[in-house]
């Protein structure tokens, strides 16, 4: 009986062995030869439905002693030649699935060389679009399926190492005037101790080559459940000519040159009603940008460097700040062209036509949860722009020879900008002009105040005024032959009210040779010239200028134009009452009147004479004709009375007339006129219309 038990056990041992190597070998045999044809058919079956295009894959091989799967050769075909996506190898090996617990630990998972070729077609679509169409035609038609409370315990996932490496992806877009093509190679993602257990932080790390130049990282932490990430991005050398592709759809311009460094910090949190908030820190450099026009190949924008620094960007509440904008060596080109169009004209292109409406495929976005709150408007801070050594090139080719105006050495600074309306900002800018002559600015504004500024100070010394001869020729028809100019602005505003002073200074201003134009003004330039020119050569004149900034009627600029012109208007139409207001005179220094009958000059007509010859002698530039005249009716009416029984001639009244005008003449020369700069002309019958005096006619001339 013994002998027997053991016989019976040594038989359950060997037929237990032999079915456990029998099931080992099935499940060897099913996971190494029976499941992957299996996968493959499967993958090829949901891939076509759900795209609807024929899935290639090389090779399908699972370990099942191992855990492990690896797919070779898995790509997706494109609309044209080119495969839209796929991958050389994916490896992944499974380290356990406890069901129980409701996890799943995965040791590694590796995707070799994965690829992506993006494109939108010169139709507008993606070349992606079917499938997009299919998935959502699918999706429509299954129903979804009833949630269980297995279903609602959450499965969490658990991979030790996630290696991504050499992956490609190319974007094109066709439909542009000039296709973008755009690749990022080389690319990495390191994941380690991903975990989608609440609270559970894991490390990651992607990298990425842009255009075969730009460098592209993003290194941090997160966890999941709820989202917190801290993150760093790190961008290098990225080509701002990129962009190109894209500007030329609205702009006639070429980027040249240029690239951008990035560096970001990025701190993440979704809230507890689901929101995300956070903090994104960013410093950025643009270095060696250049820029022309398409048109004729000028340059437009040239910086060697543009740094922002102290960036930081609050999601919730929405804020913006920055600590620093710095601008090294911008240079800015414009003009006018020989047709008189400004050359920023040309850097815009007209829009173009828009598509058909049937080819217009909105994106339809279904909302999820609470309805979306309004946003708080975005508060911004600047606390600094600062430029050093800029320069403004602007070459007017309307005008002949045509004229180039050079502002260098700018140096300005902007202070504290702000969305706050009650914020004040503060602005310096010093620089010189055409290259010896300084200027400075200075103010302070409210940018979103309704008030544009509280004051504005603006003073421009020694500018050579022959540099502007251009201009003189065509709007005035004289070359300019010398001069300086200085200029003083100074504004203010309190309570919307502009109350502005413009002061000029021109130093030997002196027109020269004449120029033949047809723009010329129709306008005495040289006699308002003779009378604003003082003994030393000098010019002084004040424009004050006020307004109310609510009124819609006042425009600052034409007010001053308007002011210039009334100005040389002033000269043609009253030059004596000019004159007077210049020497600060009350009354018309051209109006010297006599009594009836009389030859002597008044006390207040020689007060006149004399202030009139202090302002001639200081203003070399100026003649003076004298015309003596005489009433027929008053003057004859008075001479009988003192001549009784005497007929009194034309030729008593021509000599009345004449001796008026030797009175006037001897007293500017007392009063210090030189003799060859007073002329005398032929006498004029003139008719009062009142009964006080009789008028001499004086005219001023250029000499």
């Amino acid at each position: 009986m013994k002998s027997s038990g053991n016989f019976l056990t040594a038989i359950f041992k060997n037929l237990f062995v032999i079915v456990f190597l029998v099931l080992l070998v099935i499940y060897g045999i099913t996971g190494f030869f029976v499941l992957p044809p299996m996968v493959e058919d499967t993958l090829k079956s949901v891939v076509y439905e759900q795209t609807g295009r024929d899935l290639h894959l090389d090779k399908v091989k699972i370990n099942p002693f191992a855990l492990t799967v690896r797919i070779e050769g898995f790509s997706i075909p494109g609309e044209n030649s080119e495969d839209l996506s796929g991958f050389k190898q994916l490896y992944v090996n499974v380290k356990a699935i406890a069901l129980f617990w409701l996890s799943v630990h995965v040791d590694d998972i590796v995707l070799e060389e994965p690829f992506g070729n993006l494109i939108i077609g010169s139709d507008g679509k993606w070349n992606f679009s079917d499938i997009l169409d299919n998935i959502t035609a699918n999706g429509a038609a299954e129903a979804e399926p009833e949630e269980t409370d297995a279903d609602k315990q959450p499965v969490h996932v658990s991979i030790s190492r996630i290696d991504i490496h050499g992956g490609h992806v190319r974007f094109q877009d066709q439909a542009l005037e000039t296709p973008a093509d755009i690749t990022l190679s080389d690319i990495r993602l390191n994941v380690s101790g991903f975990s989608t257990k609440p609270g559970t932080p894991f490390k990651t790390g992607f990298s990425a080559i842009l255009q075969n130049r730009g460098q592209i990282k993003l290194d941090g932490y997160s966890k999941l459940f709820p989202l917190h990430s801290k993150l760093e991005a790190t961008l290098k050398t990225i080509p701002l000519s990129l962009a190109q592709p894209f500007v030329n759809e609205t702009m006639a311009i070429s980027i040249q040159n240029g690239n951008m460094d990035l560096n970001a910090n990025i701190e993440l949190e979704q809230k507890p009603d689901d929101t995300l908030s956070g903090l994104i820190t960013v410093n950025t450099d643009t270095n060696d940008l250049h820029i022309i026009e398409n048109m004729t190949g000028n340059d437009l924008f040239r910086m060697k460097k543009l740094s922002i620094e102290g960036v930081h960007i609050s999601l919730k509440p929405s804020d913006l700040s920055i600590g620093r904008i710095f601008l090294s060596d911008p240079e800015i080109y414009a003009g006018v062209l020989e047709n008189g169009q400004l050359t920023v004209s040309l850097l815009s292109k007209p829009s173009k036509k828009e598509l058909p409406v049937e080819e217009k495929k909105p994106v339809q976005v279904t909302a999820m949860g609470k309805e979306k709150e309004p946003s708080d408007p975005l508060k911004f801070k600047i606390t600094a722009i600062d430029m050093t050594n800029g320069m403004v090139t602007f070459t007017d080719q309307s005008v002949k020879p045509e004229c180039r105006v050079v502002l260098s050495g700018l140096n300005a600074s902007l202070k504290n900008i702000s969305s706050d309306p009650a914020t004040t900002s503060g602005i310096e800018i010093q620089g010189k002009l055409d290259p010896y002559a300084p200027f400075t600015v200075s103010g302070e504004f409210a940018l979103l105040s309704q008030r544009p500024f509280n004051f504005l100070n603006m003073n421009l010394t020694d500018v050579d005024l022959k540099n502007f001869s251009p201009y003189a020729g065509k709007y005035m028809g004289k070359e300019i032959e010398k001069g300086k100019l200085n200029l003083s602005l100074d504004y203010k505003i309190a309570e919307r009210k502009l109350t502005a002073r413009n002061t000029v200074f021109m130093d030997q201003f002196t027109l020269g040779k004449k120029v033949d134009s047809k723009d010329a003004v129709k306008l005495p330039v040289e006699l308002a010239i003779g009378l604003l020119k003082n003994l030393k050569g000098e010019i002084h004149v004040d424009l004050p200028v006020e307004g109310n900034l609510d009124d819609p009627e006042f425009k600052y600029g034409r007010t001053v134009l308007n002011a210039i012109a009334n100005l040389i208007t002033k000269a043609a139409t009253s030059p004596f009452k000019l004159l007077a207001d210049i020497v600060g005179g009350g009354e018309d220094l051209g109006n010297i009147r006599f009594s009836p009958g009389d030859d002597l000059l008044s006390k207040e007509s020689q007060k006149k004479v004399s202030d009139l010859a202090k302002a001639l002698h200081e203003r070399p530039k100026l003649n003076i004709e004298i015309k003596g005249t005489y009433d027929p009716m008053k003057d004859r009416d008075v001479l009988a009375k003192r001549k009784k029984n005497q007929k009194i001639s034309e030729t008593m009244l021509v000599t009345l007339a004449e001796k008026r005008a030797e009175a006037i003449r001897k007293k500017l020369v007392s009063g210090g006129l030189e003799t060859r700069r007073i002329f005398m002309t032929a006498v004029q019958k003139k008719e009062s219309k009142d009964s006080i005096g009789v008028d001499s006619i004086l005219i001023l001339k250029t000499n």
